[in-house]
Formats: structure tokens, sequence, C-alpha cells
């Protein structure tokens, strides 16, 4: 048997147990409850209750009192290994340390992991052509990064398993993770006010904002109109996601009304804002508030240091290769799981500044 790191929750140690069985470390009969306990450095009773959870899902018949269950798969049986492909949502999304962490534990934990060929902005979201694409590749499972409400919709249309990591999830009948911004988020926008600031602009990609704003940035919207600042597409303006009309938006913000507050989502966009306003002669704190939706490493080395929402992304991955798991035992497995974020205040916030 692998080696096995010692847990004492019952549904772990069971899912623990499927894995040696569909590997075919354990056949025939299983090892008495306290051989298994010795050997994995669990208690007695969470073998009990693991034992149990397998003759329910069926891997395992029970031959009665103080007898050993017997494992229902047979020794020469052959296990295909599940082959999923990961919808990038941009290429440079690879270089994300959480995506690194996300290929490295799927491959650890012997799936047959591949980045799609097309991410969805080179196929523009269109459900379409995303439909097209995934029908001409033959895989057992998707996971789908930051995938707009109509892309997601169309994979959970689907019999083929998929996953949402990120996105439009939230209003998805599919299983999915991300951090809930909204908490961390409101005390970011809270913290704005506290310092003056009236008008604070949010920069969203596409499709956060189409057909009609997430919920993260609905909440934004609300939290503003809540605290008697009129609210409209100012506030979370228009753009295409394309390079040249993200940059169009900043100039057009600051020629006519400049905003003292900016909260841009996803730290590559915050970079290049940043160094746009930079060229402007617009720095943080001085002359605007700054705030990231994410978080990067190198936040903490930037002076000022960068105010931002920090999530941990290991229970993130944790849940995907679970998810991975049940779809490779044949499980049903439809949860919606969010982690929870922090609002981080650093130096790029300050108060509106004197005549604005």
């Amino acid at each position: 048997m692998k080696s096995f790191n010692a847990l004492t929750a019952v549904e772990q140690f069971s899912n623990y147990l499927r894995e040696e069985i569909i590997r075919g470390s354990l056949t025939g009969a299983m090892p008495g409850v306290g051989k298994l306990a010795e050997m994995c450095g669990v208690s007695q009773k969470t073998v009990i209750g693991a034992v149990r959870q397998l003759e329910h899902d069926g891997l395992l018949e029970s031959q009665g009192p103080g007898r050993r269950s017997q494992i229902l798969l047979q020794e020469n049986q052959i296990f295909a290994t599940l082959r999923i492909q990961i919808f990038l949502y941009h290429k440079d999304d690879l270089k994300t340390d959480y995506m690194m962490d996300l290929l490295r534990s799927l491959q650890q934990a012997d799936y047959s992991v591949k980045l799609a060929k097309k991410t969805l902005c080179e196929l523009e979201m269109d459900p379409k052509r995303v439909a097209r694409f995934v029908k001409m590749n033959d895989t057992d499972a998707w996971i789908v990064q930051a995938g707009s409400r109509e892309v997601l919709e169309w994979f959970s249309s689907q019999a083929l398993p998929a996953f949402a990591l990120f996105g439009r999830r939230r209003e998805i009948s599919m299983p999915s993770c991300g951090p809930n911004k909204i908490p961390a988020q409101h005390a970011a926008i809270q913290r704005l006010i506290e310092l003056g600031h009236r008008k604070i602009v949010c920069l969203a990609r596409k499709e956060r904002r189409e057909p009609h704003p997430g919920l993260v940035e609905q909440a934004f919207l609300d939290q503003l109109k809540n605290s008697g600042i009129k609210i409209g597409t100012y506030n979370l303006p228009q753009w295409e996601n394309n390079i040249e009309d993200f940059h169009h938006c900043i100039e057009t913000l600051f020629k006519y009304t400049p905003p003292t507050a900016l909260i841009v989502h996803t730290s590559n966009l915050f970079v290049a804002a940043q160094l746009h306003l930079a060229r402007l002669g617009i720095l943080a704190p001085e002359q605007i508030s700054l705030i990231c939706t994410d978080f990067e490493p190198i936040f903490d080395w930037c002076q000022p240091a960068v105010t931002h929402i920090r999530w941990r992304h290991n229970k993130m991955i944790d849940r995907i290769v679970q998810w991975a798991k049940n779809v490779s035992l044949g499980k049903d497995d439809y949860r919606k799981t969010f982690f929870k974020t922090e609002f981080v205040e650093g130096g790029s916030i300050g108060p509106v500044p004197r005549g604005r």
C-alpha cells in the first residue's frame, strides 16, 4: 500500500481505502479492523466507519459480525485513469502559483491532466465555439476557469462532468469552488468610505458585468447605494476584454470625472492599471487609492504595500482533487464551495486628496 498520512475523518479515510481498492493494492478480503488501524495510524472507530461507508457504496460486502468484509472488485479488473482537461481563462493564468499547484496535485493523484489547446479568451467566451471545441476533444472531465454565465450554463447542461473554478459559478447548477469575496469587499469599501471616498470605480471583466452584474459586482453597487452614493455605469464601466480597450477605459475615467478610488479585479489588471496611472503622474495613495480583489505574493514586497483581498488556494486545490476522485469513482458531486477571504489594508489607499 502507498504511504498514508493519518487522518481522523471517516469520509477521508474511506476515500483513501477506495483509492487503494481501485489501484489494486487491496484485493480479496479487507484486512481486519485492528490491522488497518495499526497500518494507517487511525483509530479503530474510524476504520469501522470507513468500512461501513464502503459497504454502503457497494465496494465491500459484509460477511457478518466478526468477519472481514469482501472486496467486490476483481483483482484483474482494469481501471482507466481519469482524463481531465483544464480550460484556462487566459494563457497567462498558467503562470499563477495556484494553477501550477493544481496541475501538480492532480498528477500526483494519478490523473491524466492537460491544458486545453485553446483558452476561453481565445474562443471569445462564445458558448457555441466552446461547445465545438469540447466535442472535438476526447476527455473524461473538464475544469473551467473563470467561465462566463453562458459558458458555465452550457457545461452544466452536458452529461460530461465539469467543475467551475471561479467565474459566474454562483448562479449555475454545477460543482464549483472559489473565494467568497463579498464580506472582504464590503470591508474594503467601508474603509474607503471612512476615508472620505465617494467616487469609487470597480474595473471588472466583461463576463463579470454581463448579461447583468455578478453577485460580487452587484454587492459593490448596492453598498455604494446604501451609503448614499449615486450609482451608474461610471462605477462599473464597460470595456471589452482586450488590452487596448482596458487602457482606453482608464484614460476616459480620468479625463472627465477622475475617481478617487479604484478597485481592480485580478492582479494582472491591477498592475496594468497601476503602471498606466503612474505614466499619467497619478500615484497611490497620494492622488488615488488602489485596491486589488486578488492577491499576489509580490504585493507584500511593494512600497507602499498593495491593499488587497487575500485568500488561501490550498483548500481550493483539495476541493478540486476531491471532486476528481468522486468523478473517477462514479459518485455524484455537485457541491459548491466558497472559501473565506480577508481584507488586507496596505499603503495603497488613503484619504481623498484635497480638492477632490
